[in-house]
């Protein structure tokens, strides 16, 4: 499978092993481009060709949920998939509602599991998207 994934999150190791990690474990070829920042992320995706958004909720521009809403307003079609450091529950219900497909911890994405989740967030996009095509 063919990823083209973008990376939104401000902490550069954090991105350099979600990247690494990508590269690793598509069994087609990943391209993976990354934002430091919500304007960033939204801008990147206003070019279209982007597959999943792997996103952490703490950026120096937005946080919570407001991330998620300008992300889901730029971009509706495209799953998105929050690695964060800690989940609350409260949390993870608005942040379902508003668009995430996925959560997974910063701690538990090693290769095979973070390839797993991305491939599958990604073949679970809404059937009104992918009637669309």
């Amino acid at each position: 499978m063919n990823i083209n994934a973008l990376v939104i999150g401000d902490e550069r190791a954090d991105v350099v092993v979600i990247c690494q990690t990508l590269a690793i474990t598509s069994a087609g070829s990943s391209h993976v481009e990354y934002a430091t920042s919500l304007a960033e992320g939204v801008e990147r995706l206003t070019h279209g060709g982007i597959d999943v958004v792997l996103l952490d909720l703490s950026l120096p521009d937005s946080e919570g949920n407001d991330t998620l809403l300008a992300l889901h307003s730029a971009a509706p079609h495209v799953p998105l998939l929050v690695v964060a450091g800690a989940i609350r529950e409260t949390g993870e219900l608005q942040a379902i509602e508003r668009g995430v497909q996925q959560f997974i911890l910063k701690e538990r994405a090693d290769c095979h599991r973070l390839g797993y989740v991305v491939r599958s967030v990604i073949r679970r996009k809404p059937f009104s998207d992918t009637a669309a095509h």
